[in-house]
């Protein structure tokens, strides 16, 4: 057989074959066409567009931005996807989304010119603030793009940016979607029911995170521990495959002595975990949408000044915020604040009343349909 590389017109009559369709084989895919499904898998084939992620995973900023783009990934199966990050970040990627997609790492300095190589359809970019050089060249290069989470120069020559997170607009652009509206849920959120208000609460759910690089979920055990000991309160605790205090916090679970602690580091779980704790303790990110989601009143303590500009957590919308961590100040405020949130029913129901006015349900349709959008322009 004879691979061809572009269609032929023959007549009928010199085409010697059994079968009714003729064997072509497009050259990247390997699709052999010999029957009417054959050719509805090559015009999808064909109509398949490259959309590549570029992603950051690291103990500084943790796994949210490749849990978001993973979340995305799976509603735009109709493309070719690959994720892009650094080799300094490709070891928390590929753990957390080699199973699933393809992940290519380069050298930092060059990673703009390497996508330009695997010449996208759309670049979504999930690494923080990009700069105006790099999303000019993109663009250049017949690429769209779309980023989340940017407060960068590049955003000025983005088709759209997201940035959920950030309450009020710090920048100029009708390109720029701002605040939790646009704020969608991961895949394993799909299914988890909210809480309704309960009297009395016997779980609480600590998590900071998949890197936790100051070990605040330590510091928030051992502030809330004796109370929780007293009042009977399971404690679970959620952290991350990048959490580097592991096996510190489980030698401090065994030798405080309360059987009530739960603790894990496995993906995927946190939601069946909130479905069991009324109040919770967290870090300043993504998690602080996914409890507002669960019907969940927290106390916040953000664990770096980046945080500390996502001003969804306020008491307006059911969050005790406790501002940035500091030593030996923030211990005393949690420990005050837990107690009031646990021992006063009166407090926590009216946190409960206005963290319970969210749902985040359909923004993960609305997004997708923005970008699937772009690839029709």
């Amino acid at each position: 057989m004879k691979e061809i590389r572009a269609f032929a017109m023959f007549r009928t009559g010199s085409v010697k074959l059994r079968e009714r369709f003729f064997p072509w084989i497009l050259d990247d895919s390997g699709v052999e066409i010999r029957s009417y499904q054959d050719w509805w898998i090559c015009e999808k084939l064909l109509r398949r567009k490259r959309i590549v992620f570029h992603v950051i995973a690291s103990v500084e900023v943790g796994l949210g931005h490749v849990y978001r783009a993973l979340s995305l990934a799976h509603e735009i199966t109709d493309h070719e996807l690959i994720l892009v990050c650094s080799e300094d970040h490709s070891l928390m990627v590929n753990s957390t989304a080699g199973n699933d997609f393809l992940v290519r790492s380069f050298p930092e300095p060059s990673i703009t010119e390497e996508i330009i190589r695997l010449k996208p359809d759309l670049l979504i970019s999930d690494a923080l603030n990009t700069r105006s050089c790099d999303i000019r060249k993109l663009k250049k290069s017949g690429a769209s793009v779309v980023s989340f989470e940017d407060l960068g120069s590049g955003t000025r020559q983005a088709d759209v940016v997201i940035n959920e997170i950030y309450e009020n607009p710090s920048l100029p652009g009708d390109n720029i979607l701002w605040g939790h509206e646009h704020f969608f849920l991961r895949d394993e959120f799909s299914e988890a029911k909210p809480h309704r208000f309960r009297k009395t609460i016997d779980s609480l759910l600590i998590t900071f995170g998949g890197a936790d690089k100051e070990d605040l979920t330590s510091m928030a055990l051992m502030t809330v521990l004796e109370y929780c000991i007293k009042s009977g309160i399971m404690i679970y605790i959620v952290a991350g495959p990048a959490y580097p205090y592991g096996d510190k916090l489980q030698n401090l679970i065994d030798t405080c002595g309360y059987r009530g602690i739960v603790f894990t580091c496995a993906t995927g779980v946190i939601s069946g975990v909130m479905e069991k704790c009324q109040v919770a303790i967290s870090s300043n990110g993504r998690t602080v949408y996914e409890l507002a989601h669960m019907n969940i009143p927290s106390i916040i303590v953000s664990q770096h000044l980046r945080e500390s500009t996502h001003r969804f957590s306020c008491p307006e919308n059911g969050f005790v915020n406790l501002g940035v961590y500091t030593k030996g100040l923030t211990e005393p405020l949690l420990e005050r604040e837990f107690k009031k949130l646990a021992g006063n029913t009166r407090h926590r129901r009216k946190l409960f009343d206005r963290v319970s006015r969210f749902s985040f349900s359909k923004n993960k349709a609305k997004v997708v349909k923005l970008i699937l959008d772009l690839l029709e322009d």
